[in-house]
């Protein structure tokens, strides 16, 4: 019996704490993975496959040119700001933070840096 209480509160708890950190966006549930002053970036719960090979083109920094491979990887963000969801590029052609910010403190594994020729 108390097996049975401890892993029905653990569930619920688990419950809370994805609720607490997860938001609908566009009919699709996402996972806060960074906290800005005034922004928030989510990231896609359950990624899609849907998606396209072309290569997302974020801009220069240090040096490298920055992109996404594929559309895929870079439709598994969402950016609010202001209760209004933007794109990652989206969210870097209206200055709400800079590809310098991108590449340092929310810092994408799936973006990708390529020596700018």
């Amino acid at each position: 019996m108390k097996k049975r209480i401890i892993v029905s509160s653990i569930i619920v708890i688990l419950t809370i704490l994805i609720l607490v950190s997860c938001r609908v966006i566009d009919g699709r549930v996402y996972r806060v993975i960074h906290r800005g002053e005034d922004f928030t970036v989510y990231k896609d719960v359950i990624p899609t496959f849907a998606g396209t090979d072309d290569y997302i083109l974020l801009g220069d920094y240090d040096g490298l040119t920055y992109g996404f491979s594929s559309g895929t990887n870079f439709n598994k963000y969402k950016v609010i700001y202001e209760d209004e969801v933007y794109s990652l590029t989206q969210a870097l052609n209206e200055n709400i933070f800079s590809l310098e910010y991108l590449i340092n403190e929310i810092n994408l594994k799936e973006i990708n840096g390529v020596e700018t020729t």
